[in-house]
C-alpha cells in the first residue's frame, strides 16, 4: 500500500509550482495584455498591474536596445573612419 503525503510536503509542492508558474505568466502578460506604445491604453486601478506594465516596457526597451547595439557599433566605427 503506497504512503501517503504529509501536509507539509503538498503544500511544499504548490509553492514549488507557483514560484514556476508566476514567471511564465508575468512573461505572457507582457506578451499579450501590456501596451507600450506612446498613448497607448494603461490599465489604471490596482499599482501592482502598473508596476508590471513599468517593468515589461522597460524590459522590452531594453531588450530592444540590446538587439540593436551590433548596428549602432557598425555606425560609430563607420563615423570614425
Amino acid at each position: 500500500m503506497p504512503r501517503r503525503r504529509s501536509r507539509l510536503s503538498r503544500l511544499f509542492g504548490l509553492l514549488r509550482l507557483a514560484l514556476i508558474l508566476t514567471p511564465l505568466a508575468i512573461l505572457l502578460y507582457g506578451y499579450h495584455v501590456a501596451d507600450c506604445r506612446p498613448g497607448g491604453r494603461e490599465l489604471g486601478g490596482e499599482s501592482l498591474i502598473q508596476v508590471l506594465q513599468a517593468g515589461i516596457c522597460a524590459r522590452d526597451a531594453l531588450v530592444g536596445a540590446v538587439m540593436s547595439l551590433g548596428d549602432n557599433l557598425k555606425l560609430i566605427r563607420r563615423a570614425i573612419d
